[in-house]
C-alpha cells in the first residue's frame, strides 16, 4: 500500500508514519501541487491530507478540492486533532469532497488507520460503480447497489442487505426485478468483484491479498467467482480496465445489452428478469409514487 500525505508539521508526519509503519510507503508532499503530482505519478492507494485551524497552512478544504478535480479516482482522508475550531475545517472538508475522517491519536493506533483508509476506498468505489452503470440502473435500485459494494468486506448476506437498507425482504426483491437486475445474492457477489476489480487496478496487490482482504477463503475463490460472473481471469481484468470491465460485464447480462458475455449461472436470464419486471410495473401502480430509497 502507498500513501501520499499532505502534513505541514514533523510531528503529524512522525505520527503518520508511526501509524502505517511495515503496512504501507508514505510519500509526503508540503502543498496541493506537490500532493498532485505524487498522486499522478505513484497512483497511491489514497490521499491523507491534514487539516487544522488555522488559515495559512497548505492543508484543508482548498487542497482537497484540487485533489478531488484532479484525481477524482483517488480516497481523500482528513486527519486532524479533535480541537477547538477544527469543527470548522472538518465540515469544509466534507463540503470540499474529503471520503473519510482519521481523529490523530485514536483512528492512527494500531491498525485502526488500515480500516479508515480500506474504508474511504470502498466508498469512492461505490460511488464510482454507479457512475459507471449510469442509466442501466434506476435511482431507487442505485442505494441497493451502492450498500452491496460499501459492505464488500462484510461477508454481507440477503438478511444484512435488507436489514442495513430498512427494507423487508419481500420489498427488496420486488425492486430489484423492477429495476431487471440480479437477485440479491448475485448482486452481493458482484458488489465484491466490483470492489476486487478496483483493487486489482489501482495497486500491485496480488489476487491472494485482494481475496483475504474480501473475506474469501482464498484468491482461487476469488478467481472462480470472476471466472463464473464476467469469463475473465484477474489478469485480463486488469488488462481490460479493471472496474469498468466488471460493470461492462453485468450491464451486459441486463436487458437491451449485448449478452455476449459469459454470465454467472445464479444470474437470471435477462429475458426472464426483464419480463417480471414488466409484470410488476403493471401490478404495482402505487409504488410508482413512492420516494427514492434512502440507505
Amino acid at each position: 500500500m502507498h500513501i501520499v500525505a499532505l502534513a505541514h508539521t514533523h510531528d503529524s508526519r512522525n505520527h503518520i508514519v508511526d501509524a502505517l509503519r511495515h503496512r504501507a510507503e508514505v510519500s509526503f508532499a508540503g502543498t496541493a501541487a506537490e500532493a498532485v503530482l505524487l498522486v499522478v505519478r505513484t497512483r497511491p492507494t489514497a490521499v491523507l491530507v491534514e487539516l487544522t485551524d488555522a488559515a495559512d497552512t497548505p492543508g484543508g478544504a482548498s487542497a482537497i478540492e484540487r485533489l478531488r478535480a484532479e484525481c477524482p479516482s483517488t480516497p481523500i482522508v482528513a486527519y486532524c486533532w479533535v480541537a477547538a475550531g477544527i469543527a470548522r475545517q472538518i465540515l469544509r472538508a466534507v463540503r470540499a469532497g474529503v471520503s473519510a475522517l482519521a481523529l490523530r491519536g485514536h483512528d492512527d493506533i494500531g491498525r485502526m488507520m488500515d480500516a479508515v483508509l480500506e474504508d474511504a476506498v470502498v466508498d469512492l468505489i461505490a460511488e464510482e460503480t454507479v457512475q459507471h452503470l449510469g442509466g442501466d440502473i434506476p435511482g431507487y435500485a442505485r442505494p441497493i447497489v451502492e450498500y452491496c459494494v460499501r459492505h464488500a468486506r462484510d461477508e454481507l448476506t440477503v438478511v444484512d442487505l435488507a436489514t442495513g437498507l430498512g427494507l423487508p425482504r419481500r420489498t427488496l426483491d420486488h425492486r430489484l426485478r423492477r429495476a431487471a437486475l440480479p437477485a440479491p445474492g448475485a448482486l452481493i457477489s458482484w458488489g465484491r468483484l466490483f470492489v476486487a476489480a478496483k483493487l486489482m487496478e489501482t495497486s500491485e496487490r496480488s489476487v491472494d491479498d485482494v481475496a483475504l482482504s474480501l473475506g474469501f477463503a482464498s484468491g482461487s475463490a476469488l478467481r472462480g467467482m470472476l471466472k463464473r460472473y464476467t469469463g475473465l481471469t484477474p489478469g485480463e481484468v486488469r488488462a481490460r480496465g479493471g472496474l469498468q470491465c466488471v460493470v461492462d460485464a453485468l450491464g451486459r447480462t441486463l436487458p437491451d445489452r449485448d449478452t455476449d458475455a459469459p454470465v454467472c449461472a445464479d444470474v437470471a436470464d435477462p429475458t426472464d428478469v426483464a419480463h417480471a419486471a414488466q409484470i410488476a410495473h403493471v401490478g404495482d401502480a402505487a409504488y410508482d409514487d413512492a420516494p427514492p430509497l434512502g440507505v
